[in-house]
């Protein structure tokens, strides 16, 4: 943890470790999990949903009536109208998908391997709940979450690194002072 970076009230002091139980039937005591950024991982949830959007392209779904050649003339004109503006629209969707696959790498980078004891809803077996917050020195705070990524970065309590595949755990349980 940085230098006068503290843990914001959530703490369950009784907590050791967190035993996942895996589909095997093999056990890992698990001491600290390696969290993620919220607000970097919320802004590259937002790029990627903005891409997606602008990715389908444009379409004015307009008809025309009238002759057969004031029909098609006035087509072609709405279709490369729609076509310049869509190729536009895929174009911005690529870079933001640009952007948010950087927030994810950023995001990666400034992961904190936190003690499970300050992880709220930890004994939850959705980790999409665990959250640890963070305050600054500047008063501010900062939330740290599961990355939503398959396999999740742990320390067991004999102080291994391992990575933890998510689908593979069955059951898991507590390990209390």
């Amino acid at each position: 943890m940085e230098p006068g970076i503290s843990e914001v009230p959530y703490e369950d002091s009784s907590l050791q470790a967190v035993v996942y139980v895996m589909c095997s039937g093999a056990e890992l005591a698990v001491s600290e999990i390696s969290l993620w950024p919220k607000d970097l991982l919320d802004q590259a949830t937002s790029l990627f949903a903005q891409s997606g959007s602008l990715a389908e392209g444009f379409s004015t779904g307009i008809g025309f009536i009238g002759t057969l050649g004031s029909v098609v003339t006035r087509s072609l004109l709405l279709s490369a109208v729609e076509g310049v503006i869509s190729s536009n629209m895929r174009s911005t969707a690529g870079t933001l998908l640009e952007q948010a696959a950087h927030l994810v790498w950023t995001a990666s980078r400034q992961a904190w391997s936190v003690p499970v004891k300050n992880i709220a809803n930890i004994e939850d077996a959705d980790p999409s709940t665990w959250v640890a917050t963070f305050r600054w020195p500047d008063g501010s705070t900062r939330q740290f979450v599961y990355s939503g990524q398959p396999a999740i970065q742990v320390r067991t309590i004999e102080g291994a690194t391992r990575r933890l595949i998510w689908s593979a755990v069955e059951q898991v349980y507590s390990i209390r002072a």
